[in-house]
């Protein structure tokens, strides 16, 4: 299993612990062979940054500063996870047969 312990745009690959004002992911790589494990694993990292960011911003009144800070998160921990299917998921919304595919 993979971990990752983020925190304010550091990364450290971790055996264990939350850092101090960051938050954590977990994945195993076998979720990102097929289609359902990375609309799954995407689902999962949009819910960590929603929850990491609602503890910043729940007093905020922009709701785009919420919006923001999930969507740089979400870009923060595809890219660390750095699984090009995963990536391309993230970045048009929908699954290319081609990168499913492997080619």
């Amino acid at each position: 299993m993979k971990r990752f312990v983020l925190g304010l745009g550091v990364l450290a690959l971790s055996a264990a612990a939350y850092a101090d004002n960051g938050y954590r992911f977990e994945y195993q790589p076998a979720e990102l062979g097929t289609a359902q494990g990375i609309v799954e694993t995407h689902k999962r990292i949009e819910d960590t940054a929603r929850q990491y960011c609602h503890g910043f911003y729940s007093n905020s009144r922009a709701l785009g500063v919420l919006a923001s800070c999930v969507k740089d998160v979400t870009a923060e921990i595809v890219s660390k996870v750095g699984n090009r299917r995963l990536t391309a998921y993230a970045r048009t919304g929908h699954l290319d047969d081609d990168l499913l595919a492997g080619r």
